[in-house]
């Protein structure tokens, strides 16, 4: 979770962190904003430089009549303050972040990162299961720490079942 402490904060994580899973976005930014001018800015800047991402934007309910139809275009939910529980906003939220993930990887990325959670000794090409050999050495030790497990762990041949075949064009790959 990224906190932003005002406006220009805001501004300044949604230009540098692509990695950004979901945004609440305060429709007060500040006190002295009423026409909410600040948030309608970020709420641009957002949508700009991504057009997917889950906005939720937090509301109090006095300030409902200065909710545009602009505005509630560029949103995906509101958050209407000391209307719902935190663990019934959270879950909101959580399960808003699981859409966009599921739709934002092509198949083979996804069908490669549950190849990798099911823990399966891979007997495939090109052989290095995993990257267990290139532990036993210092060198490979280097290696493996620089490349990882996951990729060590999913650099797999058509062979796999899962995955589909370059040869045919089926399942994730095709």
């Amino acid at each position: 979770m990224v906190e932003a402490i005002s406006a220009d904060d805001a501004h300044s994580v949604v230009r540098s962190d692509p990695s950004l899973q979901a945004i609440l976005l305060d429709w007060t930014l500040s006190d002295d904003d009423t026409a909410h001018d600040k948030a309608k800015a970020l709420l641009a800047l957002i949508r700009a430089r991504n057009a997917h991402v889950p906005i939720f934007l937090v509301v109090q309910r006095g300030d409902a009549a200065s909710l545009t139809a602009a505005v509630l275009r560029e949103v995906n939910e509101l958050i209407w303050i000391l209307e719902d529980t935190p663990f019934f906003i959270a879950g909101r939220v959580l399960a808003a972040m699981s859409r966009y993930i599921e739709a934002l990887a092509p198949p083979l990325t996804k069908a490669m990162a549950k190849f990798a959670q099911v823990y399966e000794y891979s007997w495939h090409t090109p052989g290095h299961a995993g990257g267990t050999a290139f532990l036993k050495s210092p060198v490979g030790r280097i290696f493996y720490d620089y490349y990882g497990e996951n990729l060590l762990r999913t650099d797999l041949s058509i062979s796999v079942g899962e995955l589909g075949s370059l040869l045919d064009h089926s399942g994730p790959i095709g």
